[in-house]
């Protein structure tokens, strides 16, 4: 199988060491794809991974080139993702409705501020359909269909205001099947809202029992799954005992949306929370 694995620095492959090293054992083909350097260590990470398993290769992203509709994609995905926060269940983590202020358009952001919750919501609505008229990056789907690949990986994906999404979007017109692979669990109700849904979202959880009381399917014409790996103990490591230490939990598409826990005072996810918020928008 040919993995075309898309992350916005190499630094986010960390998570995913073991995992990726594990497919090459097993021989299949990874092309791992950043957007942008950093000097966190991450491109040494993956030149060793690349060094060790001739079946993984190394590349640089193709961004959207510079013009208006980059800009205009870039506007509108910042402008969603702000009126994600003025829902009343954010009443209670202001830094992440001011983060997410800070970077909307003030047009976006004044028309907000003039709307009720009412008139908002119609509002986020002409956004995501706007949005969903910006066409495919060129530069990525022949980045992509150069490399012939069975599956599409993004990650983290759920920045506000990500670019990623146009990776997302150029998978899709191909027709190739893509993933998320969650780089934290909590970023699903701290960040930008999953839009232009993958055919599967890979969470990793840290313990208990959140996934069980609070993921609900997704819409159903999307036809994705949420798959969730729960560590059993802090002894267990994914990365020297594979398959024993961990245990899926997958949840099929088939109602209104997905949902995560409420977030909690300082960004994350209340463990406990019996409240949820939606991590996936409608169509």
């Amino acid at each position: 199988m040919k993995i075309l694995f898309f992350a916005r620095h190499y630094s986010y492959l960390r998570l995913f060491e073991s995992g990726i090293a594990e497919l090459a054992r097993r021989g299949h083909q990874l092309h791992l794809s950043a957007d942008r350097e950093e000097s966190m260590g991450g491109r040494r990470m993956v030149e060793r991974l690349a060094e060790q398993y001739p079946t993984i290769t190394l590349g640089a992203t193709p961004g959207r080139a510079p013009g208006a509709w980059a800009e205009f994609a870039r506007r509108l995905r910042l402008g969603i993702d702000y009126l994600r926060y003025l829902d009343p269940r954010y009443a209670e983590t202001p830094h992440l409705r001011a983060r997410a202020r800070d970077r909307a358009p003030r047009t976006v952001v004044a028309l907000a501020e003039r709307l009720g919750p009412g008139g908002r919501d119609t509002f986020a609505r002409v956004l995501r359909t706007l949005e969903r008229g910006v066409p495919p990056s060129p530069e990525l789907e022949r980045s992509i269909a150069a490399q012939h690949p069975d599956v599409v990986l993004v990650t983290p994906l759920i920045e506000l205001g990500s670019p990623q999404m146009d990776h997302l979007a150029a998978a899709r017109a191909l027709g190739v099947r893509t993933a998320l692979p969650v780089a934290s669990w909590d970023h699903l109700s701290s960040k930008a809202v999953i839009r232009n849904v993958p055919d599967l979202v890979l969470v990793w959880m840290g313990g208990g029992d959140l996934l069980e009381k609070s993921a609900q399917p997704l819409p159903r014409q999307l036809g994705s799954s949420v798959v969730a790996r729960r560590r059993l103990g802090p002894e267990h490591d994914v990365g020297t005992r594979p398959g024993g230490e961990i245990e899926p939990e997958r949840g099929r598409v088939d109602g209104d949306d997905a949902r995560l826990g409420e977030p909690a005072g300082h960004g994350g996810v209340r463990r406990a929370a019996l409240r949820v918020l939606p991590v996936f928008d409608r169509p």
